[in-house]
């Protein structure tokens, strides 16, 4: 090799080191996601859940050989968390994701309503500031724990839904025709938000079926995922809930609003969910049983030919009888999993899921996208699997019954 040639390349060497170390711009777009992920994943822990979601938003920036963006979001739970565990824990969780860190903690009063806000930077620049809206100070938490230390009685409190029945009670199970296995259909709601869960899905291995929210931030993910992984979606539709005080998603479908206000909202929405085969409604307690309204649903989901799955958020839907008249593919659910985000009792739940599927031969359950929903799938699935009961998409229970009771 000439010494000129060895010179040449000694000198672009230097010239890119120089380009890179001066004029290079990193893409921390991956490093937000995944903080992001871990933030959601341990709020979900505190019981803060994709339903407590007042807004998200999200800016794009490039400064300081960063390219990134900025996502915020405002939380409501229903439930208060404890204000001072909250900011220990995610310093925790975040400190394995290089060059993060919580630069504030901010605890302060709104009128009377506590607020907790967390900023999460990236070498000095902001990625995810998250407002926690009626969190619980210290001191509060300490003179409840007081007051329940005199109220809990010493003998257990036993809750009587959860009683095992007596011998002469317990319900005979169905005779299973031979060769045909009792069939379980579940849904997990309130995807769109978050990939976090993603991981486990790919390794449950079994049909499930992803009710994904329009709009959302990751709804195209979840297609994709879906589609990759064997598994199928439906759109998770924001419907109005009786309860005026719940947190509404974005385009929620109400009872006032216009017909060609709806159809427009269902079209986007099917085109934010691009593989759905069909649709299930979001809370919707108040649109479900307003039979003006869910006449034009069922008539668009018979225009697409889709099929409608009842989330049955109130005795008085209306959907099965419009669904029959229409001649619209229709299942509703048995039986949430999860209304409490506690492992333990999800798997309880999961185990009265599969008596249930024993006696009456096909059931549909509905869970959500949260961590300690897939611990439990992962721990009993296989379980349940194990005692001849078959997990299926919801289409195979629509053909042997499309309007079930």
């Amino acid at each position: 090799m000439t010494k000129r040639l060895k010179l040449f390349i000694a000198l672009a060497i230097i010239v890119f080191f120089f380009w890179h170390l001066f004029f290079h711009v990193k893409d921390i777009t991956k490093t937000v996601s995944n903080v992001e992920s871990t933030v959601l994943s341990l709020l979900d822990e505190y019981d803060i859940k994709n339903a407590d979601i007042l807004s998200r938003d999200s800016d794009k920036w490039e400064k300081s050989k960063l390219r990134g963006e900025t996502i915020r979001y405002v939380f409501n739970p229903v439930k208060s968390p404890p204000a001072s565990q909250i900011p220990k824990q995610v310093e925790q969780v975040i400190n394995p994701i290089r060059g993060t860190l919580l630069k504030q903690s901010l605890f302060y009063f709104d009128k009377d309503t506590a607020i907790l806000k967390l900023d999460i930077v990236y070498k000095k620049q902001s990625i995810l500031v998250v407002v926690i809206k009626n969190v619980k100070p210290d001191w509060i938490m300490v003179a409840d724990e007081k007051e329940q230390q005199k109220e809990v009685p010493k003998e257990r409190i036993i809750d009587i839904s959860e009683k095992p029945l007596k011998k002469e009670e317990k319900v005979e199970k169905t005779q299973i025709i031979e060769n045909e296995k009792p069939k379980i259909a579940l849904i997990l709601d309130d995807f769109g938000y978050s990939k976090r869960n993603l991981n486990f899905l790919k390794n449950l291995k079994t049909p499930v079926t992803l009710a994904v929210l329009p709009g959302t931030p990751y709804a195209a993910a979840i297609c994709s995922f879906a589609g990759k992984n064997g598994y199928e979606t439906i759109v998770h539709l924001p419907m109005e809930p009786e309860n005026k005080d719940e947190g509404l998603e974005a385009n929620t479908i109400t009872v006032d609003m216009k017909e060609k206000d709806i159809k427009n909202c269902i079209g986007k929405a099917f085109q934010s969910v691009s593989t759905a085969k069909g649709l299930s409604n979001h809370m919707g307690s108040k649109a479900t049983k307003d039979e003006d309204l869910m006449t034009i649903v069922i008539g668009e989901l018979k225009n697409k030919n889709k099929f409608f799955v009842d989330s049955y958020t109130t005795r008085e839907s209306v959907c099965e009888k419009l669904a029959r008249e229409n001649d619209v593919p229709y299942i509703k659910r048995d039986m949430f999993i999860d209304n409490k985000s506690d492992q333990e009792y999800i798997e309880r739940q999961l185990e009265k899921l599969k008596e249930m599927a024993l006696t009456k031969g096909q059931v549909v359950a509905i869970g959500h996208d949260r961590v300690s929903t897939m611990k439990a799938l992962k721990e009993m699935v296989p379980k349940i699997k194990e005692e001849g009961v078959e997990f299926v998409f919801l289409p195979e229970l629509m053909n042997e019954d499309k309007t079930r009771d």
